[in-house]
């Protein structure tokens, strides 16, 4: 599918670099999405100051959910940048 769409868009995408992306973005989201008690987003939260925001919880949204978020889309800026001043600078 992604693929497809990747063609479809012009974007030439390599094999190997999309593997390793997919495995990557699958690792990061095993380790933020277990919500298990003293879970590694648990672990980083009460050790950066930050366990009350992670246990916060209203209206469907919550902290572990916005930690989440931000773990998983960190891990992939960081993985793209060395790429975007590759091709931009």
């Amino acid at each position: 599918m992604v693929g497809a769409g990747a063609r479809l868009l012009g974007i030439r995408l390599h094999p190997g670099a999309a593997a390793a992306a997919l495995v990557l973005s699958g690792i990061t989201h095993y380790i933020a999405d277990r919500r298990v008690p003293g879970g590694v987003l648990e672990q980083l939260a009460d050790k950066t100051g930050k366990g009350n925001f992670f246990r916060l919880a209203d209206r469907g949204l919550n902290g572990a959910y916005a930690l989440d978020l931000l773990c998983t889309k960190s891990v992939m800026t960081t993985a793209l940048w060395p790429r975007y001043f590759e091709k931009n600078c």
